[in-house]
């Protein structure tokens, strides 16, 4: 993966360039062209085309490369103006040293259409649903598919061991109520598990589980804040807080977010009146629980309205090459649901061949007004490889195939 230069560097390289005449490689529609920076200011950079090239235009991203002392640079830009042999772009925030083994990034050809789609549900449901903030920092998890004969078994029998290990169950669905209590509008905000191994013990301060994310006394303490309990005033809020259950002969306390991706549909709530405490193995069993509890009511179709159709969509591709290609698309629920390690189909087309593949998202960057994603393609054939290496660089992929990859001497 390309490694970012610090300022420093990137203004050592540019006078490199500059003073050096070093030459700049542009990949376009097939063609390799060659520039040189001639100038830069604190928000332009300007090159001199060695002969007219075809096609450029005002805002087209281009990823340029040059190769100094064995490093192989990046420089990624988007162009002002094109007056003759001159292209003035802006000035980028870094360069890249491309240190790994991956394909030459460049601008899509022309002749060449690329659709994504993404790999997964969409909904849009009337239940609390997190803050973007919230869902970033949430471990995604997609809801297991179930047997239909099997899931009522499964669901019974997870409820009976819950019931073994504690002195009362509730579920409850937001759909019936809106999050009402502090413990209710605590995992609604979250998304986190309320767990209290022991009311006699101060606020949980870390998670205690791989699996499961527990509220913590800083995030409870975040919530507060934001819920205008004043700072001098949350630590005596918390400590009523854990009083409150004692008073209650509640000893051990489980409040479960039942989850769609970014929805909480509800909560499973358990309690014990004395010893044995609740522990992580009472974490997991509550989490299968509510696992079950989200499929079930899937397949029931309780969520199907609210579906929405996942088609095919045209972002704009930073670059491609033949590893892998980055795009962005405006912050939407599309950007929230495509998160890092997700799955999209790619579908490039070209006059001669179709082809359907799948990139994994390898890394996300979020901005101002829009998300950008580097991905890199998964399990691809080396016919595909072949044919997609020579319609973007228009070279056969023989013994020249190497001075294409980044990081190559």
């Amino acid at each position: 993966m390309a490694t970012s230069i610090n300022w420093i560097e990137k203004e050592y390289y540019l006078k490199v360039l500059i003073d050096e005449g070093v030459s700049i490689l542009l990949h376009k529609n097939k063609k390799e062209h060659i520039l040189a920076l001639v100038n830069q200011t604190k928000t332009e950079l300007s090159f001199k085309l060695a002969q007219p090239i075809k096609g450029l235009k005002q805002s087209e991203h281009m990823n340029l490369v040059f190769e100094y002392k064995g490093v192989l640079i990046s420089i990624p830009v988007n162009i002002i103006s094109v007056k003759e042999d001159i292209i003035t772009t802006n000035l980028p925030q870094s360069l890249y040293k491309n240190l790994g083994r991956a394909f030459i990034r460049i601008s899509v050809p022309d002749d060449m259409e690329v659709t994504l789609q993404y790999i997964g549900e969409l909904y849009k449901l009337n239940f609390p649903k997190l803050s973007e903030t919230e869902w970033e920092k949430t471990k995604k998890v997609s809801p297991k598919e179930y047997k239909p004969e099997e899931i009522n078994t499964l669901l019974q029998n997870s409820m009976n061991e819950l019931k073994k290990i504690s002195s009362g169950l509730q579920t409850v669905l937001f759909n019936q109520k809106a999050p009402e209590t502090t413990e209710e509008q605590l995992i609604a905000a979250t998304g986190r598990c309320l767990f209290l191994s022991s009311t006699k013990e101060p606020f949980p301060e870390s998670d205690i589980s791989n699996r499961v994310t527990i509220v913590t006394n800083p995030q409870f303490k975040r919530f507060l804040e934001i819920s205008g309990v004043g700072a001098l005033y949350i630590d005596e809020s918390i400590s009523k807080f854990i009083k409150g259950k004692q008073e209650g002969k509640v000893y051990s306390d489980c409040w479960m977010p039942v989850m769609l991706y970014e929805y909480v549909i509800g909560y499973i709530h358990i309690w014990t009146g004395d010893e044995p405490r609740f522990n992580e193995k009472t974490l997991d069993l509550v989490s299968e629980y509510a696992s079950l509890l989200i499929a079930s009511l899937i397949q029931k179709g309780s969520f199907a309205p609210g579906k929405l159709r996942n088609d095919p969509f045209q972002p704009e591709i930073q670059d491609i090459s033949a590893s892998g290609l980055s795009f962005s698309i405006p912050r939407s629920q599309l950007s929230q649901a495509i998160r890092e390690n997700d799955n999209v189909a790619v579908k490039i087309k070209t006059a001669d061949k179709v082809l359907d593949l799948t990139l994994r998202v390898m890394r996300r960057i979020k901005g101002s007004n829009s998300v950008r994603y580097g991905c890199r393609y998964l399990e691809m054939s080396p016919d595909d490889t072949r044919f997609l290496f020579e319609n973007l660089y228009g070279k056969s992929f023989g013994s020249d195939g190497t001075k294409y990859l980044q990081g190559a001497t």
